[in-house]
């Protein structure tokens, strides 16, 4: 009776003097302490559970704010205008103002087809040092005006020192975005010559233009289709060569290589009516000629955009041999007795569609 009533206390003991003191529980209180027990694995799996989830939750919003960074640095990057592989030299800007004299000829057929004359009121975007401005400052003689307008605030600089220098009045130079510089909207005509091809969208930037041009005004542009290739014949492989490179180097860019061909959608997603197309490409041959184009097409022009043609891995600098590329690309030329041709251009011009 003795050891069932010490069994059936709260505690059992057994001790001896140095050694641990051990306890019983009676078997209710054994389950309730199964039950204390149990409650207790039950919080701890909640509280494992909920600490889970929070962790989950925060990697998913993790990947998820990683996601929408990504997205957005995409969208950036698409959004960014194609580089200008050409550079800003000094160089540049002179090579500019000599290839203008090959494409001049074509550019003025395309404006007098598309009816720029006397005392109209035109726009210029992407204007350069000017070459294209004072074009249509010829076409629309000393009553007209002339407005160029390009990103580049140096080479804006130099196209007001070559207006004052030839004493061009009726023509001026804003440094800015097209897209986002203010313009009264009375221009007759909006033009353009290889500019399109830098933009990340084409329309985009031809319909931001139009807002500056009145109602049945006049779009007038000229693109070159630099996927399409160089021709030589006898076929020289230096001119070939030379060819690959410059339009390896503009794609890797991120420039349109087929702007002409698409000056047709374009026209018509930025508002204007069906726009007619011409389509020719600077040719020659002979001596005269070809000592010409290669003093314009060759070093020089390849000085401008090599820095971007190394970067890319298209051609080493001892593959290109700059310092003697003339040279050798005229004396082949010469001995071959070789046509050659530039890249495709495309020209075209429509009028702007009345609002409804």
């Amino acid at each position: 009776m003795a050891t069932t009533r010490c069994l059936s206390r709260r505690l059992a003991r057994y001790e001896r003097p140095g050694h641990l003191v051990f306890t019983y529980p009676s078997s209710g209180e054994a389950d309730a302490q199964q039950r204390v027990r149990a409650d207790g694995r039950k919080r701890a799996s909640l509280a494992c559970g909920t600490l889970l989830a929070t962790l989950v939750g925060r990697r998913s919003t993790r990947a998820l704010d990683g996601q929408r960074t990504r997205k957005a640095s995409d969208e950036s990057r698409r959004q960014r205008d194609p580089s200008y592989v050409l550079g800003r030299s000094e160089n540049e800007e002179r090579s500019l103002q000599e290839r203008a004299k090959f494409f001049n000829p074509s550019t003025r057929r395309l404006f007098e087809d598309a009816g720029i004359t006397t005392g109209m009121k035109v726009l210029d975007i992407g204007c350069g040092p000017g070459d294209v401005s004072f074009l249509a400052a010829e076409l629309v003689g000393p009553t007209g005006r002339v407005v160029g307008v390009d990103m580049n605030p140096a080479i804006v600089a130099t196209a007001r020192a070559r207006a004052q220098a030839a004493g061009t009045t009726q023509v001026s130079f804003i440094a800015g975005d097209i897209r986002h510089v203010g313009l009264e909207d009375s221009f007759d005509a909006v033009m353009g010559r290889f500019v399109l091809m830098y933009s990340a969208y084409p329309a985009a930037s031809l319909r931001a233009a139009l807002r500056a041009v009145r109602a049945d005004g006049i779009a007038a542009f000229y693109e070159a289709n630099m996927g399409a290739g160089v021709v030589s014949h006898p076929v020289s492989s230096m001119h070939q060569q030379l060819g690959r490179w410059l339009s390896e180097t503009f794609a890797r860019g991120g420039v349109e290589m087929a702007m002409g061909t698409k000056l047709y959608p374009v026209f018509l997603a930025a508002g204007l009516e069906s726009p007619r197309l011409t389509t020719d490409a600077v040719i020659g041959g002979g001596r005269e000629w070809l000592e010409r184009y290669v003093s314009v097409f060759g070093a020089s022009h390849l000085r401008s955009y090599l820095p971007q043609t190394l970067e890319y891995g298209i051609a080493t600098e001892d593959e290109i041999g700059i310092e003697t590329f003339d040279e050798r690309y005229l004396e082949e030329l010469l001995r071959q007795e070789s046509v050659i041709q530039n890249f495709q251009c495309v020209g075209a011009w429509a009028r702007k569609r009345r609002a409804a």
